[in-house]
């Protein structure tokens, strides 16, 4: 990428943060655990923690209603899923 003319204009490219995230085959479960496994790793400083509500994960899997939310969310679409207190922090 960074031989590339446009990508190499990217912040990850020029700071050395782009990485794999994983197989291209990846589903949207897998996903959201692989997007906060490496944002805790590569971002100790500002992710740490549960960066979705797993509670509202099962419920949107499940269709069910949501039982026990244990942080404020951030709504997506018509459902909340991101807990508002992990958002990147400048």
């Amino acid at each position: 990428m960074a031989d590339h003319e446009t990508a190499s204009d990217l912040t990850a490219v020029l700071e050395d943060t782009v990485f794999r995230g994983g197989p291209t085959h990846v589903g949207p479960l897998e996903h959201v655990f692989l997007v906060e496994r490496y944002a805790r790793l590569y971002f100790p400083d500002t992710y740490h923690g549960e960066l979705f509500d797993r509670d509202e994960l099962t419920a949107i899997v499940t269709d069910s209603p949501i039982r026990n939310t244990r942080s404020p969310v951030r709504r997506v679409g018509t459902r909340p899923l991101l807990n508002r207190e992990y958002r990147p922090v400048h």
